[in-house]
């Protein structure tokens, strides 16, 4: 009999409490891959949201600036004689209109920007050819009010609308529409045109995504409303002959509006013939303006013709005269001269009166008699010179160049008894003119300046004198410390004076003078040569 040996087998049980930690720390994994899961979903989509917010403000930033910045434009041919009286007025090249109410808008809307410019057609041939049209933005209110809208409108004066089919044209007719959405994702639209130069305008907009509200971008916009001033491409022309033209179409009175803006006060100007003046056929016409320039009774230079003297006003008022001044030939010769027209503004660095411009092949220079209301040295009237700027300019003490310029001194900016000091120095018994690099007193020019022998030791600095009304016109010599109550300011243009329009220096950002040369026989003359 044999014995057979059976094994028992144990298995092993896990207790209840094992059980229960592997089901907790399974908890746990599965919490935090969920939730990891969750936070990189709404990473994601955060991401995606922002990333298509920031590309629709893209996308409707450069769709508002290409529809405002065209503001006031008015086609060339509209400036023809035939076509008059059809300017857009600047007060509605860019506009913003507030309360606004249409149903497509959702109700009231707080306020609407719009623009109004011309747009040829397919072939631009005459009026006809060239339509009007207004385009708007505005922002809906109600359950429309994270949608943004445009329409585009047909109209001649920017204000009367043209809606019956049998007045548009089939170019019109695929242009115009109603209000339509351009973005649903619309948070905020803010436009705000600039008090001090209204064709700048920003655009401030907040883009919410409806995917998720608390998702929102700021974005901001300054549309520049052309390239020139909307009171230069607004203007219309005038029912006359048509051989006219406005010499100061093109002139800007500053460089940068953010540094010199328009409302800056301008002292005063001078608009005149600097050569080819003819009284027979020559003429300036001024619009009505509050400027109201008037005619010169005394000559500003023997051989320039007459001229206005502009009273005080703003740059923008400035800017809209000087745009609309009118040179008109009346009459025809057989050989009409060139003629050149110029603008010169004075500053408040020097009094009116005390205030002279030369003009030569150099340049322009101008000079500036100074009182300083007391004694002041030479080498201190020097140094005030040195300091002082008329606009673009740099002031020196005065050194005359050539014969021509001493004769214009001493006809023009002194006409009466005067003293003062003057640029000239004496070094190593040498007269130099200084400033601007110095340059030899005797080089200059041969015997137009004799200065009188003084005998005093240290008698190095020059000044210039007229000891009556009627005498002839003096050079002396004195210490530095004599003292003086006057002396004389030459103005010149620096080198690199297109670094001179700066913050800190506005006045460098005005456009003083302006020269225009216009050739009769390209003007488009009414009248044929006999």
């Amino acid at each position: 009999m044999h014995l057979v040996k059976i094994k028992r087998k144990y298995s092993a049980a896990y207790s209840l409490v094992e059980i229960m930690v592997a089901v907790f720390i399974t908890s746990i994994i599965s919490i935090a891959v969920v939730s990891l899961y969750t936070t990189g979903l709404r990473t994601f989509f955060q991401i995606t949201e922002t990333s298509k917010q920031s590309d629709e403000s893209i996308v409707l930033f450069t769709m508002i600036e290409k529809d405002l910045s065209r503001g006031g434009f008015t086609h060339p041919i509209r400036s023809h004689v035939d076509y008059c009286g059809t300017k857009i007025k600047f007060s509605d090249a860019i506009k913003i209109d507030e309360n606004v109410t249409h149903d497509l808008l959702g109700g009231t809307v707080l306020l609407t920007v719009s623009s109004c410019f011309d747009k040829p057609t397919t072939i631009a041939y005459g009026d006809n050819d060239i339509e009007r049209f207004k385009v708007t933005y505005a922002q809906g209110t109600g359950q429309k009010e994270n949608i943004l809208f445009k329409k585009i409108e047909r109209t001649d004066d920017c204000n009367t609308l043209i809606v019956s089919n049998d007045k548009l044209s089939d170019n019109a007719k695929a242009i115009i529409h109603d209000w339509l959405p351009v973005s649903t994702n619309v948070k905020s639209f803010i436009p705000t045109i600039s008090e001090k130069k209204p064709d700048i305008v920003d655009i401030e907009m907040k883009l919410q995504s409806q995917r998720n509200p608390d998702l929102m971008l700021n974005f901001i916009k300054r549309v520049f409303v052309k390239n020139q001033s909307i009171y230069v491409t607004s203007e219309e022309c005038e029912e006359t002959c048509p051989n006219s033209i406005k010499p100061f179409i093109n002139y800007q009175i500053s460089d940068n509006h953010a540094f010199w803006p328009l409302g800056t006060n301008v002292p005063g100007g001078l608009i005149f013939f600097q050569t080819g003046y003819d009284e027979k056929t020559d003429e300036l016409i001024f619009p009505p303006s509050p400027l109201n320039p008037t005619p010169i009774d005394d000559e500003l230079k023997s051989d320039f013709g007459p001229g206005y003297k502009i009273g005080p006003g703003t740059g923008e008022e400035y800017q809209t005269l000087l745009s609309s001044v009118k040179y008109v030939y009346k009459d025809l010769v057989e050989e009409p001269s060139t003629k050149n027209i110029a603008l010169f503004l004075y500053s408040d660095t020097c009094d009116f009166d005390l205030t002279k411009f030369y003009y030569s092949q150099e340049g322009l220079r101008i000079y500036c008699r100074k009182d300083d209301g007391g004694s002041i040295t030479w080498n201190a009237s020097k140094k005030e010179a040195e300091d002082m700027k008329y606009y673009k300019l740099d002031g020196k003490l005065l050194s005359i160049n050539d014969v021509d310029e001493k004769n214009f001194i001493d006809t023009t900016v002194f006409r009466d008894a005067w003293i003062g000091w003057i640029g000239g120095k004496k070094t190593d018994d040498v007269w130099k003119w200084t400033g601007e690099g110095d340059v030899l007193i005797e080089e200059s020019f041969v015997d137009s300046i004799k200065v009188f022998p003084v005998d005093t030791p240290g008698a190095d600095y020059l000044w210039y004198s007229r000891p009556s009304k009627s005498g002839d016109a003096e050079f002396n010599a004195s210490v530095e410390d004599h003292p003086m109550e006057k002396y004389i300011i030459e103005f010149y243009a620096p080198h690199g004076s297109q670094f001179t329009c700066q913050k800190k220096n506005s006045g460098g950002c005005v456009n003083y003078y302006s020269s225009t040369t216009i050739e009769i026989e390209e003007l488009n003359l009414c009248h044929i040569y006999n």
